[in-house]
């Protein structure tokens, strides 16, 4: 399955329709990862939150190995707590938040990924007014990803975007990218800290 499409029967997907409850703790975190015995990078697809989910819980959870890690589309409010994404393909998303729903990523570390968290409220409807999506990202360090800390496209009007306290050690492109289409929505960019790699700027939005 060259084109990731999800068909390929030799790789293990996740996909939650009803509720996910992953409990770790700091002590002791859940893992989610290959069971290959030398594993390797998009062993596995990762975990989808599909629309109809709701009421799910992950605390303290740990992805590695997958191609995606987060594939989130639930209408619903989903916080992501101390999450880790570790030793994924650098083709993939660490977090792909498409909403409409309400998001949050707190207190996370994302490794290994082309872009750390993916936000796009056009990817539901494919409308030229995009979706709705409320999202926070706060006190994540995003560490070696390859392309993008965090790329956010914000195109509905009621979409509203945090990013505050963020750490980014940016790879090729850049820690920050922003495109706002409409006037109307809001997105926050406070007291992150940028490091970049001497390939390309650290940080970039357009709004």
């Amino acid at each position: 399955d060259t084109m990731r499409a999800h068909r390929d029967l030799g790789r293990t997907e996740v996909v939650v329709h009803g509720t996910l409850r992953s409990l770790g703790t700091g002590e002791r975190p859940v893992l989610l990862r290959s069971s290959a015995g030398s594993p390797g990078a998009a062993d596995w697809y990762g975990v989808q939150l599909r629309a109809g989910s709701a009421d799910n819980v992950v605390d303290h959870t740990q992805v590695r190995h997958a191609y995606y890690a987060w594939q989130v589309e639930t209408e619903d409010a989903v916080t992501f707590r101390s999450p880790k994404v570790l030793q994924n393909h650098g083709d993939g998303d660490g977090f792909m938040l498409s909403g409409p729903g309400t998001y949050r990523v707190l207190d996370g570390w994302i490794q290994g990924a082309h872009t750390g968290v993916r936000i796009n409220d056009g990817v539901r409807d494919g409308s030229p007014d995009g979706g709705r999506v409320d999202v926070e990202v706060l006190r994540t360090v995003f560490d070696r990803v390859a392309q993008y800390g965090i790329m956010a496209f914000a195109s509905g009007d009621d979409t509203r975007v945090v990013l505050d306290h963020n750490t980014l050690y940016s790879g090729r492109e850049y820690g920050i990218y922003v495109v706002k289409n409409r006037p109307e929505g809001t997105i926050s960019v406070t007291n992150n800290v940028i490091v970049g790699t001497g390939q390309a700027p650290a940080a970039r939005s357009r709004i």
